[in-house]
């Protein structure tokens, strides 16, 4: 008996200096961060909880085992102690749960706040061996999950930031309506964002739609007006923009401005022959050429436009003349 009391007091010795060992190692492990040390003190616990689960059942069916007639009631005495390993094991399933108990949540966000400054500074792939040793290393994936999903809506934040940056020399370019250097902003950005590239010529073909509408507008807000100056200056700029379909459904307000126009430099042309300015003759001469080269008021233009320019030219020189005396 007293061997046997002897033998009980070594191996609860060995529990106890093995539990004070454990607990150190958590203590450590939480003082330091080492995750290392933080699962090797859980583990030594688990498999004190066992052992001890284990002894303490073996030793409530020892008194039967000394009377037993046979081996087959000892078997039967055994099953407490299979159904609490059981039971153990459930437990241990339970990975999230138990470590989020065994670890506060002082400590879950220190390694949050590791995992952003990681980020802060640029790090992903420190960030990401953050999430790999507590999944590896603490055997707490859900945890690990909700660090990979802040660390992936940080990175869309970072990138989107730094897309509406880049973004804004092209957005200057379209708003001063440089098309040339839009596009080459454009390919500056592809090469940066090639998953963009979509979105890119997304955003020229609106800018080019919508001031196709404006200048629409202005067009027949102007013929509606009679400015025909102004009418056929925005007809010139349209006809950058306008597709086949769009250009016929003008037409028929496009042709009675350019009627409008023509006779009103033939009015001006001839006006101003018949007050002798010539000067102003000779140059709305050389336009009605120039924009209705193929026009009756063309050939009659150009019947006289020699005339006009001697006399333009006499002009001048009479007013130096003049100003000289």
């Amino acid at each position: 008996m007293a061997q046997r009391n002897s033998g009980n007091g070594m191996i609860i010795g060995m529990f106890v200096l093995a539990g004070v060992l454990n607990v150190g190692l958590l203590i450590a492990g939480q003082t330091t961060g080492d995750f290392s040390l933080l699962a090797a003190g859980v583990l030594g616990l688990v498999v004190l909880a066992v052992g001890a689960a284990i002894i303490a059942a073996v030793r409530q069916v020892a008194p039967a085992a000394t009377t037993a007639p046979s081996l087959p009631a000892m078997h039967v005495n055994l099953d407490p102690v299979l159904s609490h390993l059981d039971h153990l094991e459930h437990n241990m399933l339970l990975s999230d749960d138990v470590r989020r108990v065994l670890f506060h949540e002082r400590d879950l966000q220190s390694i949050r706040n590791a995992v952003d400054t990681e980020l802060a500074h640029g790090n992903d792939a420190a960030a990401e061996a953050i999430c790999n040793r507590v999944d590896a290393m603490l055997k707490m994936p859900d945890f690990a999950a909700e660090l990979r999903h802040r660390i992936e809506q940080t990175r869309q934040v970072q990138s989107s930031t730094a897309f509406n940056e880049a973004m804004v020399p092209l957005t200057q370019r379209l708003a001063a309506r440089d098309w040339a250097g839009a596009h080459t902003e454009a390919g500056k950005l592809k090469q940066i964002f090639p998953q963009a590239a979509a979105q890119i010529d997304q955003h020229i073909l609106q800018a080019r739609e919508q001031h196709k509408q404006t200048l629409r507008a202005a067009f027949h807000d102007a013929a509606a007006a009679h400015d025909v100056d102004r009418a056929m200056q925005l007809l010139h700029d349209l006809d950058k923009f306008l597709s086949p379909q769009e250009a016929a459904a003008l037409s028929q307000t496009a042709q009675q401005v350019i009627a409008e126009h023509r006779e009103t430099l033939g009015r001006q042309f001839k006006k101003a022959v018949s007050e002798k300015r010539w000067s102003d003759a000779a140059r709305q001469g050389d336009l009605i050429v120039h924009s209705y080269p193929n026009s009756k008021m063309a050939a009659e233009v150009r019947g006289m436009i020699d005339m006009v320019r001697t006399r333009a030219t006499e002009a001048a020189v009479s007013a130096a003349d003049a100003a000289q005396s």
